[in-house]
Formats: structure tokens, C-alpha cells, sequence
């Protein structure tokens, strides 16, 4: 049997179509294990009232440890499948995916491996409305970056990413699922590099795709790139060697302590293209975005949140002289 994973907050909008998505799996037996983390809205309601449909069947847990990781690991030590697919509240899936997945972990397998398997994540068209979503997906690798797995048959941990991961449970639990330390942010590669390191392979199979239902404001966003970069600092401890910490100096460098007016024009001419559509916007050029200065402003502002939050996240992990001799206000 394999178990689906799915860690709960907040997800009324999206939890019963990713529940039906599911539960609609052909050639499987699955169950659907929902971990709710403290949602506000009706979100533990919804997924209650869900057990009672027809289909496969979904237990739902409260786990009181915020994060993500915590939610993940509570749903695999629930679990009774000898096989996890690791999925999330907004994600819409084909209705032989989980098939497939056990068919590809049978294809690559090799005995007494350790294996995970990655499939890949998309956005539906209708997510991709905004500029601001456009730009995340089409300019940058700020989401998902699987243009940088390298070798398919033995992928970069970077493109480990929770919401389509699947492994064996006993994988699961001799790698120790999720460090708990890296609430939302980090926890996925992690998870990659100990994999890794234990001499096991991470397999990305482009071809098993599940989309990904959440199509998020720009600021907000921004927002969450300072929450992910304040745990950079302690997953290049964690993992040395995965990340070019030198290449980390220089980025906070020159988007941070030295990108503060560049920041200020983005998002002056945001606003100028918020309040007045179609005006002739003046071209901000960053790196190889320089068609759309609605694209190159929110590169600009993402850069600029994500060392930020490397930057206070330094401070907080490194000390507060970290960061001096790069320039601007330490």
C-alpha cells in the first residue's frame, strides 16, 4: 500500500479537489494521511467531513508542532503504507500518478539502495495570470528549479522538493524524515543531501508532473523569501559543500547592503504600473531580464528579500561581523 502525505494549513481553497485528485488513483491501493498544523479556517473541518466520501480512505491527525516538517514527519510515523508519496494541499494530480511512481521506484531500483524518486511540479495556466506569478515561473528559479538536477538518474539534492517525493517508508525512517529545525525552507534539500550522503540517489523523472494549485501576490512572496533565507545560514553549517558560501557573501553584497536604491526604484515603478496600466514603464535592467520591467522589478525585489533574510539570518547564526567588508551598513 502507499500512503499519501499531506501536511494542512489553511487549505479550504484547494484541500477538496487535491483530496478528489487522490483519491481517484487507478491500479494502487493508497490511503490519504492528512496532518492539519494549526489551521485558522475550516481547514480541519473540510478534511473531517472528506472521510466520509467514497474512494480511499483519509485519516486526518492534528500535529501541534508549527511547520511543515513537523506536519510531514507526524503524516509517515501515521502512515501504514510500505510506500510514501509526499504531496501538499494544493496540488492537482493525474489519476495514475501513484501507479507510475511505484512503477518508476520498480524501474530504477537497484537491491538494498537507498532511493527517492522526484517528480516534477508545475503551475495550471490559470495560476499564471499575474505578472508577478509569470515572472516567479519564467524568470526565475526562486520556486522550482529543475533545470538544475543534472544527472536525472542521480539529481542534485537542491531539486528535492516535498510536495512529489516518493520513497520507501523504511527510507523514510532510517534518514530520519524531516529535520524539524527547518520548519519551511530547507528541509526538502536536506533531506536530498542526506539521502546523498548515506550513499543513496535521488531520480528525477520529468514526465510524472503534478500542478501545483497556488498562485501567490508578489509582496507576500517577498515576505517569504526573507523567512527562507533567514535558515540559509544554518543549512550551510548543516550541509558544507552544497552551497558556494562565497557566492552567498557576494549575493548578499551586492542585493542587500548595496541594493537598497535599486529596491527602492522597483518598487516605485510597481506601483507606477499598478496605478496606471499600459503607462511606458522605464526599462530596469537585471542580469538577463530586460523585456519587462514589470518582470526585472520583481527579480529586483525577491533578490533583495532573500538576503535580507541571509542577511539577519547571519547575524542571528554567524555573529553580528559576519557580514563586514562587504559593503554598506553592517
Amino acid at each position: 500500500m502507499l500512503s499519501v502525505l499531506i501536511p494542512l494549513f489553511d487549505g479550504v481553497r484547494t484541500l477538496a479537489a487535491c483530496l478528489a485528485d487522490w483519491r481517484a488513483q487507478v491500479g494502487v491501493e493508497l490511503e490519504l494521511v492528512v496532518v492539519d498544523n494549526g489551521s485558522s479556517d475550516d481547514s480541519l473541518a473540510l478534511a473531517t467531513e472528506l472521510t466520509a466520501r467514497p474512494g480511499a480512505p483519509v485519516r486526518v491527525f492534528r500535529e501541534a508542532t508549527p511547520g511543515q516538517s513537523a506536519a510531514t514527519n507526524r503524516a509517515a510515523r501515521e502512515a501504514r503504507g510500505e510506500w510514501l508519496l509526499l504531496s501538499a494541499q494544493d496540488m492537482r494530480v493525474p489519476a495514475d500518478l501513484a501507479r507510475r511512481h511505484l512503477e518508476a521506484h520498480a524501474r530504477h531500483a537497484r537491491p538494498g539502495e537507498l532511493l527517492a524518486l522526484q517528480g516534477h511540479i508545475a503551475y495550471p495556466p490559470a495560476a499564471l495570470a499575474t505578472p508577478f506569478m509569470r515572472c516567479l515561473v519564467e524568470e526565475t528559479a526562486f520556486q522550482f528549479a529543475f533545470e538544475q538536477a543534472g544527472n536525472l538518474l542521480d539529481a542534485d539534492p537542491t531539486v528535492c522538493y516535498a510536495p512529489h517525493l516518493s520513497l520507501h517508508a523504511a527510507v523514510y525512517r532510517r534518514l530520519g524524515g524531516f529535520d524539524e529545525d527547518f520548519p519551511y525552507g530547507w528541509q526538502d534539500t536536506d533531506l536530498g543531501c542526506r539521502l546523498r550522503a548515506a550513499g543513496g540517489r535521488l531520480v528525477y523523472e520529468p514526465g510524472l508532473v503534478a500542478w501545483h494549485d497556488h498562485p501567490v501576490e508578489g509582496r507576500a512572496y517577498c515576505r517569504r523569501m526573507e523567512t527562507v533565507g533567514r535558515d540559509l545560514p544554518r543549512f550551510v553549517d548543516k550541509q558544507p559543500g552544497v552551497l558556494d558560501l562565497e557566492r552567498i557573501r557576494q549575493g548578499v553584497g551586492v542585493h542587500f547592503l548595496q541594493g537598497g536604491r535599486l529596491a527602492s526604484a522597483a518598487q516605485r515603478l510597481l506601483r507606477v504600473a499598478e496605478e496606471h496600466p499600459g503607462a511606458l514603464l522605464p526599462p530596469l535592467e537585471v542580469e538577463e531580464v530586460r523585456h519587462d520591467p514589470v518582470h526585472a522589478a520583481w527579480v529586483i525585489l525577491l533578490k533583495y528579500h532573500f538576503h535580507k533574510g541571509v542577511h539577519d539570518g547571519g547575524r542571528r547564526h554567524w555573529g553580528a561581523d559576519c557580514w563586514r567588508g562587504l559593503g554598506g551598513r553592517i
